[in-house]
């Protein structure tokens, strides 16, 4: 019991701010489609090449549109060079990879209904979409490139990889 006490009294409220953030970005998206395909008597497409393109497609509407949010959000908010590229960098890893993978999650159960591995694919998805983004990120950034450019080569590595994860984990859709 006194060691459950020492680590909560230990544990800095900043670091719960990502999985706050994640929580309250995908939240309303996943619960929404969970209730809504366990109400549906059949999905709108069968598992296939269509479903993983339209996938890929919502994931890169994700990144494109969380990309200029974030942009613009952090070019109002910053005063200097190092505090845009600070609040780039927090605010990907806060609500970027999140959105991205929620997106690519919500597409894929809402097209060919909920699969077998709900959680574990959204897991996935999220893990890869951080994992992508934080290579992509750093990649770009020890290549020189701009902040913005960092930042949609993070979004980019973040779709992809969540996509990818996403597929790979769902499993079959369940029979009914």
């Amino acid at each position: 019991m006194d060691r459950a006490l020492g680590f909560v009294s230990a544990l800095n409220p900043s670091m719960l701010a990502p999985p706050v953030c994640a929580l309250a970005v995908s939240a309303p998206a996943v619960f929404a489609i969970i209730r809504i395909t366990a109400r549906r008597t059949f999905a709108p497409l069968v598992r296939g090449s269509l479903e993983r393109t339209c996938v890929l497609a919502a994931a890169g509407v994700a990144a494109v549109a969380i990309t200029a949010q974030l942009g613009a959000a952090a070019s109002m908010l910053a005063g200097s060079d190092d505090s845009f590229e600070a609040l780039v960098w927090r605010g990907f890893f806060l609500f970027g990879a999140p959105v991205i993978a929620a997106a690519a999650w919500v597409a894929g159960e809402m097209l060919s209904g909920p699969s077998q591995q709900q959680e574990p694919a959204l897991a996935a998805a999220a893990v890869a979409a951080y994992a992508a983004g934080m290579i992509g990120f750093v990649a770009a950034m020890n290549a020189d490139l701009l902040v913005g450019a960092a930042l949609a080569c993070a979004a980019t590595a973040s779709a992809l990889a969540s996509t990818a994860a996403y597929l790979a984990t769902r499993g079959a859709t369940p029979a009914r």
